[in-house]
């Protein structure tokens, strides 16, 4: 009987599709096995975008550096035996043109990952170029090994100046855009027209200085920061980080607004105290969030987070951290900031707070550690298998991996 009530219940496509959709997705991909029914069933995109709504906020399985080719993924749990998603894409991309080591990776959103192609070192110019034109960028779901591969928007000139960022919100719709600032031009691609608009508008470059090629998604918006700019003797810095954001519905280019530059003047050694060594940039519960963390001769255990004002009018201090209480030993304390993550609801009301708090996810052989921000408190929560203890170089950007069925 117990046989003949799970046949009835596993050929009852709507009961079935009700039941798929609550598990994680490794578990659905692994029930593509079970049959073509369910093959069927959980391949086609409406079961995807259904699952994506069914669970809205996922937790962060994991975290990549920047560089798909040689570094290692962080697991957030206790698997052994975990390996890198990106292997046999970069496997792909290396048979596809030999010149390229994988992918680096330029952003991370809601489980969508945009890389382009990491090239050999000392690749002549104009190789380098035609490579890009070619293959500009890849949108990567790692969960599911699927990939697009996105054309040149235009094709001309070598530009001296491109920036990328993908905005994907499964809440609001089920495809994604790509933007492409370009040589003073703009360019959006739609996963749902499968092809590039040329806005009519400009900008212009000089004011982005050093800033990254990837942006960060957050309120419908995405977001490129400028880094340091050094000059022949001095450094330059903006005390509020010069900003730029393009919000995705009303198809505009925005800047924050900054204070005036700030212009350091004095002998290198002591420029270089006041430049930050690892800069964390990205977004958690929907706010901007900004740390600089300075190697030195400064300590590296104490630094601040900040928040973007709703109305971009500058960063504020949210929080004050003090790493010394992690320190159980006298040398130098190494560890690279994985990212600022939302508390579980869990941990939430354990902890007895009226609105969400936020923590720290910090990275040091073999371990990983939540610090929370509110309360000044941390723990051991995971464990990494042995091959992934070892140390990260401490200006690799790292990425979120979230588990997700959304179609690329």
């Amino acid at each position: 009987m117990n046989s003949s009530s799970a046949e009835t219940v596993a050929n009852i496509e709507e009961l079935l599709q009700q039941i798929l959709v609550r598990l994680p997705a490794l578990s659905v991909l692994r029930f593509k096995c079970v049959s073509k029914h369910w093959l069927s069933l959980i391949s086609t995109p409406q079961f995807c975008h259904l699952h994506t709504l069914q669970n809205p906020n996922p937790k962060i399985s994991g975290f990549f550096a920047s560089s798909t080719y040689c570094s290692t993924f962080i697991p957030l749990q206790n698997q052994s035996g975990t390996t890198n998603p990106f292997n046999a894409l970069n496997d792909f991309v290396h048979a596809d043109d030999p010149d390229t080591l994988g992918l680096d990776i330029l952003q991370s959103c809601n489980g969508l990952f945009l890389c382009r192609h990491r090239v050999v070192p000392f690749l002549c110019h104009h190789r380098v170029a035609d490579l890009r034109k070619r293959h500009p960028v890849y949108v990567v779901n790692p969960t599911t090994n699927q990939f697009s591969v996105l054309s040149s928007p235009r094709v001309g000139k070598d530009p001296f100046f491109i920036r990328y960022a993908l905005a994907f919100d499964p809440s609001k719709s089920p495809h994604y855009k790509v933007v492409c600032l370009d040589d003073h031009q703009i360019d959006i691609y739609s996963s749902e027209t499968r092809a590039w608009k040329l806005l009519e508008t400009s900008f212009k470059t000089e004011d982005w200085g050093s800033s990254r090629e990837g942006g960060v998604y957050c309120n419908g918006a995405v977001h490129w920061i400028r880094d340091h700019t050094q000059l022949v003797d001095r450094w330059v810095r903006d005390d509020s980080d010069v900003l730029h954001y393009y919000v995705i519905g009303e198809d505009s280019l925005r800047l924050a607004v900054s204070s005036p530059p700030l212009v350091v003047t004095a002998p290198y050694s002591d420029c270089f105290s006041r430049i930050p060594d690892h800069r964390y940039f990205g977004e958690s519960g929907s706010h901007l969030c900004l740390i600089d963390i300075y190697w030195g001769r400064n300590s590296n255990t104490q630094f601040y987070v900040k928040e973007m004002r709703r109305d971009y009018s500058g960063w504020f201090v949210k929080y004050h951290v003090d790493l010394n209480p992690l320190i159980s030993f006298s040398r130098r304390f190494w560890f690279l900031l994985l990212g600022v993550v939302e508390n579980d609801e869990e941990d939430q009301h354990h902890q007895n707070e009226e609105e969400g708090s936020s923590s720290l996810l910090l990275h040091i052989p073999g371990k990983v550690i939540p610090y929370s921000l509110r309360n000044k408190s941390y723990k051991i929560s995971v464990d990494l298998p042995k091959e992934d203890q070892h140390y990260f170089i401490p200006k690799e950007h790292c990425h979120g991996y979230v588990e997700s069925l959304a179609c690329v």
